[in-house]
């Protein structure tokens, strides 16, 4: 157990991470171009959405090594939200010679046990996973969710985490 907390140490202490405060859409590109990320601008602003998430937080970071000529890697942590109903996205955005690919990662936590917080007409479990402590979901479109149910004192959290990916071609 203490090697994960090293690798975390690691982890966190050599990736560029910058917290921002960002008053509009432009900026938010020109953090991408001061990734040498430049051609996706439009496929950014439409994944992100930024303007309408109330009570914000946006960090940035990309791996230190380059990936090859002509490719580009971008991570967006966003969490926006109030206490008690907050929610955690992370974009990973690539750029290719040819295409702007998403992955999209979302955790949301609730108060209450999972079977109170999770639609069972819109999400169905998919595997019980009898020996780990999450329950596999799908929704009608097949898009995957995680789901934990934890004990904290004498209440119960629902942790609900999602993925998603997209691409666009350049062009």
């Amino acid at each position: 157990m203490k090697y994960i907390y090293y690798f975390m140490f690691l982890l966190l202490n050599f990736l560029p991470f910058k917290i921002f405060a960002i008053t509009n859409n432009q900026e938010l590109l020109n953090l991408f171009h001061k990734y040498k990320m430049t051609k996706c601008d439009k496929f950014i602003l439409k994944n992100t959405n930024l303007i309408n998430k109330p009570n914000w937080s946006l960090d940035i970071e990309r791996p230190n090594s380059p990936i090859g000529k002509g490719y580009s890697i971008v991570t967006l942590i966003l969490t926006y939200g109030s206490k008690g109903d907050t929610v955690k996205k992370d974009f990973t955005f690539v750029e290719t010679p040819k295409r702007c690919i998403l992955t999209e990662r979302a955790t949301i936590t609730f108060n209450g046990s999972c079977s109170q917080n999770i639609n069972g007409d819109f999400w169905y479990i998919s595997s019980r996973m009898p020996r780990l402590d999450y329950t596999a979901y799908k929704n009608k479109g097949s898009a995957p969710m995680l789901a934990k149910e934890i004990d904290v004192g004498n209440f119960k959290l629902c942790i609900q985490e999602m993925r998603l990916n997209s691409e666009s071609r350049l062009g």
